[in-house]
């Protein structure tokens, strides 16, 4: 399934301590299917400086987490198999024809398994598409 996410993230914050320094980020991260449209806005994250999206703690960090979690939501992916050696964190890579977006893997991200005297061991999975830029991040918890 394919939706259409954010393009970019910025983030903004208010430290008392510096109160004439700005606190703005923006992150991007290149998408090779282009479909992301627009910017999302966050105001008060836990940040103290602007910084860079190397270092931790950072605004510039903070967005990049951010537009990774929705960048996530792309694509998704499901499937099912009868191997018991799948597990959440792996990388699914398979010699049949798959689409475009999923040809490089499949991350695993959720594993559900059945099986009984009755009905042979089945395993459901689901997914998002492999990529060296943008790590899985799970949804933020609830406070």
């Amino acid at each position: 399934a394919y939706n259409v996410v954010s393009g970019s993230v910025a983030t903004r914050d208010y430290n008392y301590r510096e109160a004439l320094k700005p606190q703005d980020s923006t992150e991007s991260i290149f998408s090779k299917e282009g479909i992301t449209a627009g910017e999302t806005y966050h105001y008060a994250e836990p940040f103290l400086t602007e910084g860079d999206t190397e270092s931790t703690e950072t605004g510039a960090y903070f967005a990049r987490l951010r537009h990774e979690r929705i960048l996530n939501a792309q694509y998704h992916v499901s499937g099912h198999s009868f191997s018991p050696h799948l597990a959440p964190g792996q990388v699914l890579e398979t010699d049949g024809t798959l689409p475009d977006t999923v040809r490089e893997g499949i991350v695993i991200t959720t594993v559900r398994t059945s099986g009984s005297r009755k009905s042979s061991f089945t395993l459901t999975f689901e997914g998002i598409p492999y990529s060296e830029t943008v790590c899985y991040r799970p949804a933020l918890l609830n406070r």
